[in-house]
């Protein structure tokens, strides 16, 4: 989360160009006490209503990340087009993190992540990028790409272009 976080707090203000400041913190399902013992407990307590259930109702994958933008939960008082761009620089940052954990770069697929994006930060967006070593990009329409190999997909065939 270390990682995460100073990666996030230098991405996010690159792609905006602003200076507002993002957290990210890990929550756990079980809430405060994400300790092994609270965990075990939260489990022990579960388990009961899971059997009954037929799905795990504690443990990771229950778990989140919160991010905050200025101090506020992201989710509930950042814009649909803040959500959007910080959606894209918490992939963008976890570049290095996951490079460092796997001793390669991850492949960045980017589906469309330029859309509703001003030109301003589609530039920052473009430049960011730039220097990840495999990025996959889809876009409506042609993009600048600077010493990148380009694809058109044009009447279900894929052309160079």
């Amino acid at each position: 989360m270390a990682a995460l976080q100073g990666e996030l707090a230098r991405v996010y203000p690159a792609l905006a160009g602003s200076r507002e400041k993002v957290e990210v913190r890990y929550r756990a399902c079980i809430g405060e006490g994400d300790d092994q013992p609270s965990f075990v407990t939260a489990l022990e307590r579960a388990y009961r209503n899971e059997v009954r259930r037929g799905q795990t109702l504690v443990g990771p994958h229950r778990d989140d990340l919160l991010i905050e933008l200025d101090g506020m939960d992201a989710r509930t008082f950042a814009s649909r087009g803040r959500q959007r761009l910080l959606t894209l620089a918490l992939r963008l940052a976890e570049i290095l993190p996951v490079r460092d954990a796997a001793g390669t770069p991850p492949v960045l697929l980017l589906d469309d992540a330029l859309s509703e994006l001003d030109p301003f930060v589609r530039e920052n967006v473009l430049r960011e990028i730039e220097g990840t070593e495999q990025v996959f990009l889809t876009a409506p329409e042609p993009v600048p790409a600077r010493e990148a190999a380009r694809w058109e997909v044009r009447e279900g065939g894929i052309a160079a272009a």
